[in-house]
């Protein structure tokens, strides 16, 4: 019998610790939209905007320099253009892309240590409860 009233005794101690003030506001759990923070990221836009610039004038070289070249040629000439193109993308994507979503992160980190969240997810991964940071997030980038 005793066994049982230590039993109990230390469990409701622990409820009573839960309900601490401070201790329930500690603990939380958020989520963010995250395909929305990188559309409203400036260093994520620039970066896809270089991307497509750096594509776009690499078909315009490949179209001028083929006008005149048989197929065999046309072909190396691609391949070159194709590895030029993923060396740019390479150089794009260690110098605009990675930063940006560094900074992402830190937003996210920022924003759910402001607001007690311990946790945090992409929100087509969340199906109830929680704190929704996206617009807060966005707030921290611009």
């Amino acid at each position: 019998m005793t066994h049982w009233k230590k039993l109990l005794v230390s469990g409701a101690c622990a409820a009573g610790m839960l309900m601490l003030p401070g201790a329930a506001a500690a603990a939380g759990n958020g989520f963010v939209n995250y395909a929305a923070v990188l559309q409203e990221s400036p260093e994520f836009a620039q970066a896809q905007r270089e991307m497509v610039s750096a594509q776009q004038a690499l078909q315009q070289q490949f179209d001028t320099r083929s006008e005149n070249m048989n197929d065999r040629q046309k072909q190396e000439l691609l391949a070159k253009l194709q590895k030029d193109l993923q060396m740019r993308q390479e150089a794009i994507q260690r110098s605009k892309v990675v930063p940006a979503l560094q900074k992402i992160q830190a937003a996210i980190e920022a924003a759910a240590k402001k607001n007690g969240i311990d946790f945090v997810v992409q929100e087509s991964a969340w199906l109830y409860g929680g704190k929704d940071l996206t617009q807060e997030v966005i707030d921290r980038l611009k």
